[in-house]
């Protein structure tokens, strides 16, 4: 498994929450999968991540983790507030919440992969988690996003695709979104995603897709 040493601490638990119960096999794949780019579109939501992984034909990979109770979203959120850093978490923070018996990691994970493999987590998961990583460690609101802290105003997501409790990003459309230079797109999934986008200055757009891929 590649290193994660020069990753930030919350990435690299998030990794070795599902990395750590598989087989070395498995493990290796996992990470070719996602180096070759084969996570095709991957959905982040409250408590979920969906996408789809193209192996020997499209999978659908789930990963879902419980929610904070209104009581603890409110203490998190109290403690979020008083960050200063953009675009961090810092481990100080993990061990406030530790002494008041609270995680920003979820207590557990649920998985699920439409792939014929019997073993749990696939690489396709693996992949699919390698993934979300990215997009974590890019802007780590989309992370609070996934723990149900998109409320918080320190942390406010942006409207840039529509609704900021479910970011979609679909890889391929937005790289044919870039290199048609934002010219109307015929098929539908493509064209209902460029007029979502449209209203948004050709440099913002481009900052906002090399961010992410």
């Amino acid at each position: 498994m590649p290193s994660l040493s020069h990753k930030p601490w919350f990435i690299r638990s998030w990794i070795s929450m599902i990395s750590s119960d598989m087989d070395t096999h498995r493990r290796k794949r996992g990470f070719e999968y996602f180096k070759e780019g084969r996570v095709k579109s991957i959905s982040i939501k409250e408590g979920k991540i969906i996408a789809k992984v193209q192996g020997n034909m499209l999978y659908e990979v789930r990963i879902e983790a419980p929610l904070f109770t209104k009581e603890e979203n409110k203490i998190v959120s109290e403690e979020l507030n008083k960050i200063i850093e953009k675009n961090s978490l810092p481990v100080d923070l993990e061990i406030k919440l530790n002494n008041k018996g609270l995680s920003l990691l979820p207590k557990h994970l649920i998985f699920s992969c439409s792939c014929p493999d019997y073993a749990r987590p696939c690489k396709h998961i693996l992949a699919v988690q390698l993934a979300s990583a990215e997009l974590f460690e890019k802007d780590v609101r989309n992370y609070l996003t996934f723990r149900g802290l998109s409320e918080n105003k320190s942390f406010e997501i942006k409207d840039l695709i529509g609704d900021p409790n479910e970011i979609t990003w679909n890889l391929e459309s937005l790289m044919s979104i870039l290199y048609n230079d934002y010219e109307p797109i015929e098929s539908g999934e493509l064209k209902q995603i460029y007029k979502k986008m449209s209203k948004i200055s050709k440099e913002l757009l481009r900052k906002v897709i090399e961010g992410i891929i």
